[in-house]
């Protein structure tokens, strides 16, 4: 009854709000247009030109930053929701505007769930919420939860 409670009210805020927290966007995140040539990759940092050793950097400190962001909320028992919302402002700080349609993000929320600590029964029932139904966001969440980086 609580999952179904906050599901409602993140899309009555979402309706409200203009949020697209929940829809998977076609437009491009910070790094989408770093190479001349267009790529059909999923990942937004597959299709930079080689030599982009600090793109590699900002993408690994953005992947850590969310990766940390996730734990902290599992760790204080927030779920998909507080997730979301504590992720978005991540985003922001490292200019990256498509987050939800980003992989990356993704990956680094289902390994922060873990590092988190959270139960596999735990994380199903959160990662049901953050995927709002995306088989997409559902793999890459479970590919980060079960292979964490070493902390």
């Amino acid at each position: 009854m609580k999952i179904l409670t906050c599901a409602i009210l993140v899309l009555a805020l979402g309706t409200f709000t203009g949020c697209s927290s929940f829809k998977s966007s076609s437009s491009p995140s910070r790094w989408s247009g770093q190479s001349s040539k267009s790529s059909s990759s999923p990942s937004r940092w597959s299709s930079q030109s080689s030599g982009g050793g600090s793109q590699e950097a900002e993408k690994s400190a953005y992947e850590k930053d969310v990766r940390e962001t996730a734990s902290e909320v599992a760790r204080a028992g927030g779920g998909g929701y507080e997730v979301m919302r504590r992720v978005g402002p991540v985003a922001a700080e490292h200019g990256i505007t498509d987050w939800e349609g980003d992989p990356v993000t993704w990956r680094a929320i289902g390994a922060g769930l873990a590092q988190g600590g959270l139960s596999v029964t735990e994380f199903e029932q959160v990662s049901r919420d953050l995927a709002a139904g995306s088989e997409v966001r559902s793999k890459l969440l479970l590919e980060g939860y079960s292979s964490p980086p070493a902390p």
